[in-house]
């Protein structure tokens, strides 16, 4: 019975990550939790996202920022690199709580320009390494980094199809630095063999899916719905920390 039910938030959480180009994990690897331990939850995420990642990058290849990637891939490769490493060491709960309060500051003012109708300056080189860096460790660290590389792309412009395909092919070279780093650590949770096998059928028929519903969604509510995801993501970091904090 466990595996049905990994398998349709599976294709859930997939269909999500099709349509909007991230929040898959945000929906897989809490559920996961549940029925294995963390690091196998976030283990068997990366892995299933692979081909998630290659399909957004496939289906928006014209939308490639190449002098974008450029400077981000780079230092999203070091970041993830460290993070990878520390996944078994480091004090998440910490990590969680600004994570989502950083998530939550920024809905809040995204929100506010776009009631306002106020437009931002150019982002900052500074800030943009840095962001790069962080998606790239808190990608190898808890899984779940897709926020902090939204606020990047949000920021250098990138919508819709351009978004869904930069942020794709970013985290395809992370992602496949990083469960190349898991196999070597032996983090990969074998006893998962068969219902890992029998989550990639079902991953590309939720991406198609999720692809046909991206071009329905008007550029406004593209962002609108990201803000949501990412609201959605903040409430939940912030309360697995809490949570962890009161154990």
């Amino acid at each position: 019975m466990d595996a049905v039910w990994i398998l349709i938030v599976l294709f859930f959480s997939m269909f999500i990550g099709a349509a909007f180009g991230f929040g898959d994990a945000l929906i897989l690897i809490p559920f996961l939790t549940l029925i294995v331990n963390v690091q196998s939850a976030v283990v068997l995420a990366a892995y299933w996202g692979v081909l998630l990642c290659v399909m957004n990058v496939l289906k928006y290849r014209g939308f490639l920022d190449k002098p974008f990637l450029k400077r981000t891939v780079p230092i999203g490769l070091v970041g993830t690199t460290i993070g990878s490493l520390l996944i078994s060491v480091s004090p998440v709960a910490w990590i969680e709580l600004i994570l989502g309060v950083f998530i939550a500051c920024y809905v809040i003012f995204k929100a506010r320009a776009m009631a306002k109708k106020t437009c931002h300056g150019p982002l900052a080189d500074g800030w943009l390494y840095s962001g790069a860096f962080g998606y790239g460790f808190l990608g190898g660290l808890i899984g779940a980094s897709g926020p902090v590389f939204v606020v990047i792309l949000e920021r250098t412009n990138h919508e819709r199809e351009s978004f869904i395909a930069n942020f794709a092919l970013n985290s395809f070279i992370l992602t496949i630095f990083k469960v190349g780093i898991y196999a070597g650590t032996g983090l990969f949770p074998v006893d998962l063999w068969p219902i890992f096998l029998l989550g990639f059928p079902l991953i590309y028929v939720a991406i198609r899916c999720g692809h046909r519903v991206t071009p329905k969604i008007s550029k406004e509510k593209f962002i609108i719905g990201i803000l949501a995801i990412l609201a959605i993501m903040a409430i939940r970091f912030i309360a697995m920390a809490w949570a962890d904090f009161l154990r």
